[in-house]
């Protein structure tokens, strides 16, 4: 049987401010992921606070294809 599930790649930014996790935010598109980081970047501290960018990925689950006739009608 064929493995028909998807990989997703998904790009992290967490923003730490003052030593504590402050947000994070995921993206789609490593481009997007980078822009924000880097306008975060501006305005912290280097010495307290700190911008991680972390690229991972989601396995989707097919769909049924009971499921798919069922959304399209």
């Amino acid at each position: 049987m064929m493995d028909s599930s998807r990989r997703v790649r998904v790009y992290t930014v967490v923003d730490v401010w003052r030593g504590m996790a402050n947000d994070c935010k995921s993206f789609s598109r490593l481009k997007d992921a980078r822009e924000y980081a880097r306008r975060l970047e501006r305005c912290r501290n280097p010495q307290s606070d700190d911008v991680g960018l972390f690229a991972g990925a989601l396995r989707l689950a097919p769909v049924p294809t009971r499921a798919r006739a069922k959304r399209s009608s």
